[in-house]
């Protein structure tokens, strides 16, 4: 990743994805997305919103070392997730979410994810 799209995707995560209502948001795109999610945390969206938020951030924090990140929620639903967030991104910035922010969140997703596309 380039230093411009690193500083996009860290950017735009401190800004939009750590809000408690993008959590919300990308809480509901992820199980509208993969309902088999809600059993794996009982039904708990605190505790769900909490572990990806964590999540999220350890993989952005990450993103330089082009190590992929592998985390107990993403770890199957990495695609599942990476269309939620693309979508919770999307509705969260409006049209401040420009074609060059898409761009870098698809190269983190890639990046983090080990080559693959939501």
């Amino acid at each position: 990743m380039t230093p411009r799209t690193f500083a996009l995707v860290q950017d735009s995560f401190k800004a939009v994805v750590a809000s408690e209502t993008a959590a919300e948001m990308l809480c509901t795109e992820l199980l509208a997305i993969d309902p088999s999610l809600r059993t794996k945390f009982n039904g708990d969206m605190l505790m769900l919103r909490k572990n990806l938020l964590a999540e999220l951030a350890v993989v952005v924090r990450s993103l330089h070392a082009r190590d992929r990140v592998a985390s107990a929620t993403m770890i199957d639903h990495d695609i599942s997730f990476g269309v939620a967030l693309l979508r919770t991104l999307r509705k969260a910035m409006g049209d401040a979410f420009t074609p060059e922010l898409h761009d870098a969140w698809m190269e983190a997703f890639r990046t983090a994810s080990g080559g693959r596309k939501p």
